[in-house]
């Protein structure tokens, strides 16, 4: 069920950006965040998926609508979350990656997809 719920919480990241309606985003996005963050403190420490989806699917979602200023800031909420994960598992790569895009992209302003993440134009 887990697997299942996530990839709902995927798709609520996917179509959030894509929205003409920030309200309608907002909602998306709220919905994805109440699924990822409940899993991500049921499920095994080790497994950073759920984090790592939202950490950047929130920041993709904020800077569309509120701006690279409001989306920096909260990028840099997740950066201080990610780093405590980092600090228990240094050798997960999906975990590094999205706390050094979220990292550049507080440091300069400038966002990048991850390599393997849905690309949007926002």
């Amino acid at each position: 069920m887990a697997h299942t719920e996530h990839a709902l919480a995927q798709q609520l990241l996917i179509v959030a950006p894509k929205s003409m309606s920030e309200a309608v985003a907002m909602n998306y996005l709220n919905e994805a965040k109440t699924i990822l963050r409940r899993l991500d403190q049921s499920l095994t420490n080790d497994d950073v998926y759920p984090i790592v989806s939202l950490a950047e699917g929130d920041v993709r979602v904020v800077r569309r609508f509120q701006g690279d200023d409001a989306g920096r800031k909260l990028a840099g909420t997740y950066v201080q979350e990610l780093a405590v994960r980092l600090r228990r598992l240094p050798n997960e790569p999906s975990l590094r990656g999205v706390w050094e895009r979220l990292s550049n992209y507080v440091a300069t302003g400038i966002w990048t997809e991850g390599q393997n993440e849905y690309r949007s134009e926002y």
